[in-house]
């Protein structure tokens, strides 16, 4: 019987002893799969860091922007004034200006949303809605936004921030607008004249502006041939809280434009002076 315990506990101390081993190996696997999590998850994280722009935004480059908006820039970073009206016809810029503005201004101010609308809505994607991505990609941000077509909306990943796209036919519907994050404190009238007028453009701006301390509302457009469409006298008209800029394309670098594109305009300068104008 002595003989048989004693040979138990070495069968014991033998067992006891690899199991300790293969319970050793396991509790390394555990570690070494736990450190391969956390390396991954770090890596996820710094990953994040980059996607949703945590790297420093310096704002627009001085070269994106054509040397008649400088001071433009400058007041609207300020907030000088609540309004910007710009006047210009094609190869003015102001369009690309104005989508620089607003994605900048997104970046400075995390509860700023944006509402951007043109009278027609089907016209949207095919102008605004293009015009916002290009901008969002001139300041190397893409990773920052997210962009759909079907909501017309981009999204600003890290903090919720929406640009929104609408048509202006029923300025009711413009009520039930509704930002997850902060206020609707940017607003963009593309093609101001083709509006109902400045009365119709009130209640645009009312239904869509509602709270929120800081405000910028944007106005673009092509001056009419007529002196008495309604957006050629708004624009004439003093407003405290209003700045009026007017440009066109021999204010922006040639190279911009390109030769063929100023050439074409020449050509109609001398051909068709009304035109041109």
């Amino acid at each position: 019987r002595k003989g048989n315990v004693r040979a138990f506990e070495v069968v014991s101390r033998i067992m006891y002893g690899e199991a300790n081993k293969e319970e050793l190996k396991i509790r390394k696997a555990e570690l070494k799969i736990k450190q391969e999590q956390h390396a991954a998850e770090m890596e996820q994280y710094e990953n994040r860091k980059d996607v949703f722009g945590q790297r420093e935004y310096h704002g627009i480059p001085a070269l994106s922007i054509a040397p008649s908006f400088a001071s433009v820039l400058f007041d609207i970073d300020e907030h000088k004034h609540t309004e910007y009206v710009f006047e210009g016809g094609r190869g003015s810029t102001k369009s690309s200006f104005i989508s620089l503005a607003i994605i900048d201004l997104m970046m400075r101010h995390d509860n700023l949303n944006a509402l951007v609308l043109r009278q027609v809505g089907n016209t949207i994607r095919g102008s605004v809605y293009n015009q916002i991505i290009w901008a969002i990609d001139q300041l190397g941000l893409n990773n920052e936004f997210h962009c759909t077509a079907n909501p017309t909306e981009i999204t600003r990943l890290s903090t919720g921030q929406k640009i929104f796209f609408r048509g202006a036919y029923d300025p009711l519907k413009l009520k039930s607008i509704k930002a997850s994050i902060g206020y609707i404190g940017i607003v963009w009238l593309e093609e101001l004249d083709q509006f109902y007028g400045e009365e119709s453009v009130r209640k645009i701006q009312q239904s869509a502006m509602r709270g929120g301390a800081l405000a910028w509302i944007f106005k673009s457009f092509n001056p009419p041939k007529s002196a008495l469409n309604w957006a050629n006298k708004y624009v004439k008209i003093p407003k405290d809280n209003a700045f009026i800029h007017a440009s066109n394309y021999l204010s922006v670098p040639k190279k911009w434009l390109g030769a063929s594109w100023l050439e074409e305009a020449e050509y109609l300068k001398e051909v068709n002076p009304i035109a041109y104008e």
